[in-house]
């Protein structure tokens, strides 16, 4: 049993995710930027980082006012020699679901793949080639005149996007 086992187990018990929250804003800590999706796996992620920021003492002491009936009793401090207690109690498979689950970029710049501005541009030619066949069939201009050949058109139109689309989408998302 690791020493922040009690803490967890006290915080799943008497916090729901909401109020978890709320406990994280009170102590300045980012409750965004823990780990995990569910109660059990943002607590132990709040008191690893509360452990790591040296804010244990602070969620302890918030905790016994919020819920003076329990024991949190604030576990002995980590000695240099002893691993993180990043394992959960129970060997640690939910904390590995919620590291993929919880992957975040935290403060680094999100750009798009290089395709996806390809696409843009693409996707706003087409989109205008069909405001263009809409307009000539209205005015009934040359071989539009005939409502089926700007019907056809579209449907090549609506073809050749798509597909066009579907290209740019697999070639980028396979591409080096």
């Amino acid at each position: 049993m690791g020493r922040l086992t009690p803490l967890h187990e006290n915080l799943i018990a008497s916090y729901t995710l909401d109020e978890l929250a709320v406990l994280c804003g009170a102590l300045d800590i980012p409750f965004e930027h823990l780990r995990g999706e569910t109660l059990p796996a943002r607590a132990w992620s709040l008191l690893q980082f509360a452990d790591r920021h040296d804010k244990l003492p602070a969620l302890v002491a918030q905790c016994a006012r919020d819920f003076p009936n329990r024991d949190w009793s604030l576990p002995p401090p980590r000695q240099p020699d002893e691993p993180d207690d990043d394992e959960w109690p129970n060997g640690g498979v939910q904390v590995k679901i919620g590291d993929v689950s919880g992957a975040v970029n935290i403060g680094g710049e999100v750009k798009p793949p290089a395709f996806v501005y390809a696409i843009i541009p693409t996707i706003f030619v087409f989109f205008n080639i069909f405001a263009l066949n809409m307009f000539l069939q209205y005015k009934k201009v040359g071989p539009w005149k005939d409502y089926l050949f700007g019907e056809r058109f579209y449907i090549i139109l609506s073809l050749a996007a798509k597909t066009v689309l579907a290209w740019m989408i697999f070639s980028g998302v396979f591409a080096p």
